[in-house]
């Protein structure tokens, strides 16, 4: 079907009237502003190709007399229409409706490797399913006992928000930008003084990077030191999250048994040398023990000789 007049169409179709009185055989869009309703029928004719490509639309003046709306309601959906590609303005001469008919897609090469899960069962790549199987994460994640949640219900909101209001009042519009790679440089700056201060780290601000926690800095850290198919050594049982983040960067974990002391490397651990170490030495994740000197002492020495990286999670000590 092909529209001999805008107005003629759209008339029938908008709807104005209350509820109560709906009923009308020709098929009304949903109650909405005018506006919307307008630029949401003259869209679907154009998709329905029911208002061709090329064809000229009335002004939004003489539309808007024809429906007995105003101009600016015309306008918006017109405007509308232009931003998404839907209509075309030609400089002296009106608007038109563009082509919108998708280009040809050439033939593809066909794949001999299944893109989805095999199974069928999901739309994800089999990669992608098989990440999700494995993520680990509780459905839970807060309340009474859960390992690593603090009690939020005492964080003191009325402090907090004074301060930020405080400090708000006097911001500064490069606070409001994007900020430095690393992170903010004067929290770096107190980061490293706060380790030099109490945990005797011989570091400053340039070697202090600031991410949104855990995840990022395992992913971080791994993309920038570690190749795909290298290994690394988790602690059993560990965080979810982290077993999670190596296997989705293609990274072999190897699960080292803890005791009393922590990680407990076995002979034939200690043969093949991973390029990651991920412990939690100072408050083992989830089971709570400290490891001891001497196992620290042991992963250092093991580390330096075999060039591995060491990725402590020191997650709760502040």
């Amino acid at each position: 079907m092909r529209i001999a007049s805008l107005s003629d169409y759209l008339l029938p179709r908008v709807n104005r009237a209350p509820a109560s009185q709906e009923g009308a055989r020709i098929p009304r869009v949903p109650r909405a502003p005018v506006n919307r309703q307008i630029y949401q029928l003259i869209r679907e004719a154009i998709l329905a190709q029911t208002l061709p490509a090329g064809l000229q639309l009335p002004s939004s003046r003489d539309l808007a007399g024809e429906l007995g709306t105003s101009r600016n309601t015309v306008t918006y959906a017109y405007e509308q229409l232009l931003a998404e590609g839907y209509l075309e303005s030609r400089a002296g001469a009106g608007t038109f409706v563009a082509d919108t008919a998708p280009d040809q897609i050439p033939e593809t090469v066909e794949r001999t490797v299944p893109l989805t899960d095999p199974s069928g069962k999901s739309e994800l790549s089999a990669r992608g399913a098989m990440l999700t199987r494995q993520a680990g994460v509780s459905d839970k994640q807060w309340g009474a006992f859960m390992p690593g949640i603090p009690d939020v219900t005492q964080f003191p909101s009325k402090v907090w928000s004074r301060l930020q209001n405080k400090h708000w009042r006097r911001s500064q519009a490069e606070m409001l930008t994007y900020g430095p790679g690393a992170g903010y440089g004067p929290l770096r700056e107190a980061i490293a003084e706060y380790l030099r201060i109490s945990r005797s780290v011989n570091c400053n601000a340039s070697q202090v990077l600031i991410t949104t926690g855990i995840h990022q800095s395992l992913d971080t850290v791994v993309k920038l030191l570690g190749e795909h198919g290298d290994s690394a050594w988790i602690e059993d049982p560990c965080y979810w999250g982290t077993r999670s983040v190596l296997n989705s960067l293609g990274i072999e974990s190897v699960p080292i048994p803890v005791d009393q002391e922590g990680m407990r490397m076995r002979l034939a651990n200690l043969r093949r040398p991973p390029r990651f170490i991920c412990t939690t030495p100072s408050h083992q994740y989830p089971l709570g023990m400290v490891m001891s000197l001497s196992r620290r002492r042991m992963l250092l020495e093991y580390a330096a000789t075999h060039k591995v990286w060491i990725i402590e999670d020191d997650y709760d000590s502040e």
